[in-house]
């Protein structure tokens, strides 16, 4: 009797192989259903001949870093969900930065000041993984992963991993061509610089309070919607009387309308639900259209 697709990458030994795993209880939002299979990556190496045996099996596959971008719906995540924080090796070469991709940005940022190197300050407030960064093409306070990327590494099915500069891929307004989700980012390298790092640690403080005093704490996924061109999802939505709607157990934040929180028993359907009211109330009070910027998983419910 021939190994199905879970007992192969399991045999591979590259990673701790679950069944059933809660994803509510991995992602910042703390909703949505459970994974088929979750593989907790502690071997790089292995990654291309995990995404082989999903790619031959026709099996489907994604993956996770803090969670904190993402929306799990109710039900069975079919397929692979395969999770990077256990790969959190960051090095310093000279000015440049590598981290493994389950570092996170504030432990890669750190890690830089330790040895002397500053720059990134600006993503200490981001609540994700050097690789989901890449990715998404994170950013704020005016700044952005592209801005310091010299090149990731990148593992498609049945490859080794190979290191593809910055330029190649496409990136925009947190966008990346690996958005599609077939390869997997491992590691990515940074060009930062020797700066004076008292003052480094200072913008690093005042990074870290703006975002406490401007955006909620507690369950959300981070900014709900991307920005329009020439304006502010946050202010579009607040304008369309959004701020402090709820719908089930989840409410529009009252200190930043383009956050919404889990207030404890939420589930991902009033999510979407208050997503699509969302979307719909400024479509009708600004003409805006919104475009998430929180990624859907969509389960078999």
């Amino acid at each position: 009797m021939s190994m199905g697709w879970q007992e192969k990458i399991s045999d591979l030994g590259c990673g701790e192989l679950l069944a059933g795993a809660s994803l509510a209880a991995r992602t910042t939002l703390r909703v949505g259903g459970d994974a088929q299979a979750l593989l907790l990556l502690e071997q790089a190496d292995g990654l291309g001949a995990v995404l082989g045996i999903c790619q031959a099996a026709g099996v489907p596959w994604r993956f996770l870093g803090a969670g904190s971008n993402v929306l799990v719906t109710d039900g069975i995540l079919p397929g692979l969900t395969i999770a990077t924080g256990r790969l959190r090796q960051v090095t310093v070469t000279g000015s440049v930065l590598q981290a493994a991709a389950g570092a996170t940005l504030i432990g890669a940022i750190s890690a830089g000041h330790k040895a002397g190197l500053v720059g990134m300050e600006w993503a200490g407030g981001i609540p994700a993984t050097v690789g989901g960064a890449v990715v998404m093409n994170a950013g704020a306070n005016g700044g952005s992963i592209a801005d310091h990327l010299i090149e990731a590494l990148v593992v498609s099915p049945n490859e080794p991993g190979r290191w593809l500069a910055a330029k190649d891929l496409a990136y925009g307004y947190r966008h990346s061509s690996l958005q599609d989700g077939r390869d997997g980012v491992l590691a990515a390298r940074f060009w930062l610089e020797r700066g004076d790092l008292t003052a480094a640690q200072g913008r690093l403080a005042e990074v870290l309070a703006h975002r406490r005093r401007t955006q909620p704490q507690g369950k959300n996924a981070g900014s709900m919607f991307k920005n329009p061109p020439e304006a502010s999802a946050g202010q579009l939505i607040e304008a369309a009387g959004g701020k402090g709607h709820q719908i089930g157990g989840v409410r529009i934040s009252d200190l930043h309308a383009n956050f919404f929180l889990n207030l404890g028993a939420g589930t991902a359907q009033d999510v979407l639900a208050l997503i699509e009211w969302a979307k719909r109330q400024v479509a009708k009070t600004s003409g805006q259209e919104l475009e998430l910027e929180v990624r859907v998983w969509r389960a078999d419910d």
